[in-house]
């Protein structure tokens, strides 16, 4: 993320990091660690957005137990529709 100091005292600009392709996008819009290196202090584990362009796609979430949590993960094939 690329946190950016305004004009306005105590107001910082974020802007999440976006990664796409011409499938869609994907943006982590939090995560505690990135924001705490920022030194912003809320209780909030992680939220993400993502965009599939093509209609019916189902995207993949990735499971696992630290220290590689997000790192393990199944493919499903896709049901004839």
């Amino acid at each position: 993320m690329i946190v950016s100091m305004t004009r306005c005292y105590g107001l910082r600009l974020i802007e999440p990091r976006r990664f796409g392709d011409h499938r869609g996008f994907f943006a982590e819009t939090w995560n505690r660690r990135s924001y705490k290196d920022q030194c912003i202090a809320i209780d909030w584990v992680q939220d993400n957005h993502s965009l599939s362009a093509t209609p019916g796609t189902l995207r993949g979430m990735l499971l696992g137990s630290a220290p590689c949590a997000g790192q393990a993960g199944a493919l499903w094939p896709r049901p004839a529709l």
